[in-house]
């Protein structure tokens, strides 16, 4: 099995939106249900890309409150794992029911790349619609 991200909308309003989150590896999958807007998807975006592009090595995207008990919260943190092209995502979770996981995944700056320009679309679609970082047809 290949390691993936999917990022589902869930419902929306006029200012912000709900999304699934789906964390796909060999040895977990979990998901949590996040509350986002716009500003939040453009700076994952703009986030991995500045890794593609190499003006950083590391970048961490994080959504909820660290510190609460009952919210659901992310912390994506990706960093450039060799000259090859090869990255590492450490993901933290909580879920809304509070499952907590912290897990490594790997991917490559290609694929990346072209999540980062494909997760922009997540601002305007239509509940049900999934972004993955591997999509399949």
């Amino acid at each position: 099995m290949t390691d993936n991200i999917i990022f589902t909308r869930i419902w929306e309003d006029d200012y912000f939106f709900e999304a699934n989150i789906q964390f796909i590896t060999n040895t977990i999958t979990v998901s949590c249900d996040l509350y986002l807007n716009d500003l939040m998807v453009d700076e994952l975006s703009d986030g991995i890309n500045d890794i593609v592009v190499g003006s950083k090595k590391t970048y961490a995207w994080n959504v909820g409150i660290a510190d609460s008990v009952d919210s659901p919260r992310l912390t994506m943190e990706f960093a450039e794992q060799d000259k090859h092209g090869r990255v590492v995502l450490r993901a933290d979770l909580k879920n809304e029911e509070g499952v907590t996981a912290t897990f490594g995944m790997n991917t490559e700056l290609g694929l990346l790349h072209s999540f980062a320009n494909r997760i922009r679309r997540l601002k305007t679609a239509s509940v049900g619609e999934k972004i993955a970082l591997i999509e399949f047809d």
